[in-house]
C-alpha cells in the first residue's frame, strides 16, 4: 500500500519485485497551497478494506513522522489488518515515527533533488 504521492513509485517497484498484484494507495497532504498545515490530512482515502490482510505501507521519506502516524490511524478505519509493516527509503533523524528496525546502511542518491538539470 503506497502513501501518495511519494510512495507511489516505490510501492509499484516493490509490488513488481515481490510479484504482488494487489497494490492500492491513498494520499496524505501536509500542504494546502503554499501553506503547511499543522497536521497532515488524508486527501484521498483508501477505497478498500484491510481486515485480515497483511499490509506493507510504503513512502519515500519519513521527515516528521506525521504522515505514517496519520496513515496508520486511517488504516485502522478500514478494518483490522492481520499485520502492518512500514518501509521508507529515507528516514530522517528528527522523525518521531520509529520503525521496528533501522537499516545498518544508508543509500547514496546520485544527486540532490534541488540540483538543476544540465542539458
Amino acid at each position: 500500500m503506497a502513501i501518495g504521492h511519494g510512495g507511489w513509485v516505490i510501492g509499484r517497484i516493490l509490488a513488481d519485485f515481490l510479484n504482488l498484484m494487489d497494490l492500492t494507495s491513498f494520499k496524505i497532504e501536509h500542504y494546502h497551497g503554499p501553506h503547511k498545515q499543522a497536521r497532515a490530512k488524508v486527501k484521498y482515502p483508501l477505497s478498500t478494506h484491510v481486515s485480515g490482510r497483511r499490509v506493507l505501507l510504503v513512502d519515500d521519506v519519513s521527515d516528521s513522522g506525521d504522515t505514517f502516524e496519520i496513515a496508520l490511524e486511517h488504516l485502522r478505519t478500514r478494518g483490522a489488518p492481520a499485520i502492518v509493516r512500514t518501509a521508507v527509503i529515507h528516514h530522517k533523524i528528527q522523525s518521531l515515527f520509529m520503525p521496528i528496525s533501522m537499516p545498518d546502511f544508508h543509500a547514496r542518491f546520485p544527486c540532490p533533488i534541488s540540483m538543476p538539470a544540465r542539458l
